[in-house]
């Protein structure tokens, strides 16, 4: 066996253009496996989701919307940015 990566390793460095196509082909074989474990849990959830689903038909609102503002400052709709200084904000 270690004969064997000896062999890979001396074409590998005899032809790098060999060592990048190998890694290739590894990445490609890497992702295709991610890609099907990726489907496979995708699969899961789907049919968990499917057996376990609440139809949104059934929710409806009681009550009307309450139009006030609990915000006690600030006008309609406006929104407000303060400066201030860091100074007497370091912890150390």
């Amino acid at each position: 066996m270690l004969s064997l990566l000896n062999i890979l390793s001396g074409l590998f460095k005899a032809f790098p253009k060999l060592a990048d196509i190998f890694e290739d082909a590894v990445k490609f074989y890497r992702n295709a496996q991610a890609e099907s474990h990726r489907r496979e849990k995708d699969s899961a959830v789907d049919a968990f989701i499917s057996q376990h689903s609440v139809s949104c038909d059934s929710v409806q609102w009681s009550g009307e919307v309450d139009e006030t503002s609990t915000s006690s400052g600030g006008g309609e709709s406006s929104t407000t940015f303060h400066s201030g200084s860091t100074q007497g904000d370091k912890s150390s």
